[in-house]
């Protein structure tokens, strides 16, 4: 009897100490994941705030009609590549859009629009509130947060929104009935767009990259003219 106790309570001890092993390598592990959270939330505003960039046309295209050449056209999709290339990592992950579907989405656009039905003439982004961010696996993050876009534009030009290639029609028409859908004013236009991004990201080489996106948006209502 005296052994069965000794052996008992041996597995007891043992059931503690794994259990006290377990405690503090999971209090070590979130301490080290909250570290992190400050590099999380810069890579991904960076990123927002690239977003507003690239979406600005030059200031010779700002204006109906003013096409690019196949140069030009290039140029553009080079400064979209490497803009991606910068933040995002091919990975198979998630399930939701990658980087090498956005790149393809991007080069599509690129060679259908050559910039002569419209234009954005400024793109501002703004964070609302403090992000939400959380920690998926080893070396991998969610970060969550709403975002109000402000775009001043005239005629019909695509954007990208962080996560897909949208014509900006197509923002706010949302969910009504094409055949009640008018042709959009040649005429300088501000829109405001509110989304909501979740962006999953990876550790790589010390650095955090972004592996997918996906988002939800909803607009304040019709463009209004500011000329």
């Amino acid at each position: 009897m005296r052994h069965f106790f000794k052996r008992v309570n041996r597995g007891i001890l043992l059931g503690v100490i794994l259990l006290i092993g377990l405690t503090v390598f999971i209090w070590q592990d979130e301490t080290v994941f909250q570290k992190e959270i400050p590099s999380i939330e810069s890579t991904t505003a960076a990123y927002m705030e690239g977003i507003g960039k690239i979406n600005t046309s030059g200031k010779d295209f700002q204006k109906i009609g003013a096409t690019m050449t196949k140069e030009q056209q290039k140029a553009k999709l080079t400064e979209f590549t490497d803009f991606i290339n910068r933040y995002w990592i091919e990975s198979e992950s998630k399930n939701a859009i990658s980087k090498s579907t956005l790149i393809e989405q991007i080069k599509g656009m690129m060679e259908k629009d050559s910039g002569g039905n419209g234009y954005i003439q400024k793109f501002t982004v703004k964070q609302n509130g403090q992000p939400k961010v959380s920690k998926t696996g080893p070396g991998s993050a969610d970060i969550n947060a709403e975002y109000t876009f402000v775009i001043e534009f005239a005629g019909c030009p695509t954007l990208f929104l962080g996560d897909y290639i949208y014509p900006i029609d197509n923002l706010f028409n949302y969910g009504k009935d094409s055949s009640s859908t008018e042709k959009v004013d040649p005429t300088r236009k501000r829109f405001t767009l509110n989304t909501q991004l979740t962006v999953s990201l990876e550790k790589v080489g010390g650095s955090w990259k972004i592996c997918a996106a996906s988002g939800g948006f909803n607009s304040s209502g019709e463009p209004v003219d500011i000329e």
